[in-house]
């Protein structure tokens, strides 16, 4: 019998089910990914020597007097992205936690596309490389929650979960 966890889930017939347990487990997963994601444009912001060398490692030709604005560029770009990233990552935990199907693909998918972004980041030159393989590390983890346990495919194929829009 699977381990739920001692939240319940309305669905459309009115019944209440448990999320399982790992489910538990992934909003810990989001949770920390969340905090990778916010934390990684703050390290760069607070480290800029290390970000600054970063870029003109990519970039040596790179005009001294471009140089400000290459790093605000770097930590603009990055503000946003990651900031797109949490809203995702939030928004799709919390639907996927309150049972919709289209959620745990989606969520999947971002996983997914995050993880491959973040291996073609880890093969740049990087000196922030250890918040991308943890944050990789993180990702894997919480598709393997959301598709291997028992409990949570059982969930979700057992009509306990929906794939209404709500």
């Amino acid at each position: 019998m699977p381990h739920h966890s001692s939240r319940a889930v309305d669905t459309t017939d009115g019944v209440k089910w448990r999320q399982p347990s790992a489910l538990r487990a992934l909003v810990v997963g989001a949770a920390l990914s969340v905090l990778l994601l916010v934390g990684l444009p703050v390290g760069m912001l607070l480290d800029h020597v290390a970000t600054m060398a970063s870029v003109l490692r990519s970039r040596p030709d790179l005009p001294p007097a471009h140089r400000g604005f290459a790093f605000a560029a770097v930590i603009g770009y990055t503000a946003v992205f990651h900031g797109v990233a949490v809203v995702l990552v939030a928004w799709f935990t919390a639907k996927t936690w309150s049972g919709r199907r289209w959620a745990r693909i989606a969520l999947s998918s971002y996983l997914v596309t995050a993880s491959v972004l973040g291996l073609l980041s880890a093969t740049a030159d990087t000196p922030f490389l250890i918040v991308v393989v943890v944050t990789d590390a993180i990702h894997l983890i919480m598709l393997g929650l959301l598709w291997l346990p028992p409990s949570v495919r059982s969930y979700f194929q057992s009509g306990r979960a929906s794939f209404g829009p709500e």
